[in-house]
């Protein structure tokens, strides 16, 4: 599904097919595949809204931070972005993120708080700007540790 993904972005985005994105697109795909899939074949998320957010975006980072312990939630959000630009696919950016899907997942016995969704999002907003639109989704995952809390993030960049 992933690469089914990538490639309708690709179809539509038409992104350089240099040297530096054949190394990246692999890693693009793995990485879909894991916001996709919590494990194999059970859908962590919406089809619909990752193809909203890739078929609104001329480029695209992924990322994904983890952090546990008092304050979990203030460190996910600048790390979570740090890694999109790492791992970023289509032209360098010309301007901040226009939209942003976050996946937001946590342990069963210590469930995201309000106030650290509220805290996540207000950092990611005031990352991106008051015009970026944001998708959330949060999921349970008895794989990660009971004190952890996992960020996916998915920014796309205009047209």
């Amino acid at each position: 599904m992933a690469d089914v993904l990538l490639h309708e972005w690709e179809n539509r985005a038409f992104p350089p097919h240099d040297a530096a994105y054949a190394a990246a697109r692999p890693l693009a795909v793995a990485a879909l595949a894991a916001l996709v899939y919590r494990r194999p074949g059970d859908l962590a998320l919406d089809l619909e809204d990752l193809r909203d957010t890739l078929r609104r975006a001329r480029a695209f980072g992924l990322g994904r931070a983890t952090a546990a312990g008092p304050g979990r939630a203030a460190r996910l959000v600048p790390a979570a972005v740090a890694a999109c630009q790492l791992a970023h696919l289509g032209p360098p950016p010309a301007g901040p993120p226009v939209l942003a899907l976050l996946h937001v997942g946590s342990h069963p016995t210590a469930e995201l708080e309000m106030d650290e969704l509220a805290e996540v999002t207000e950092a990611l907003q005031a990352t991106l700007g008051p015009d970026a639109d944001l998708i959330f989704w949060h999921h349970c995952d008895d794989a990660l540790p009971p004190a952890a809390v996992q960020l996916w993030l998915l920014l796309g960049y205009g047209k």
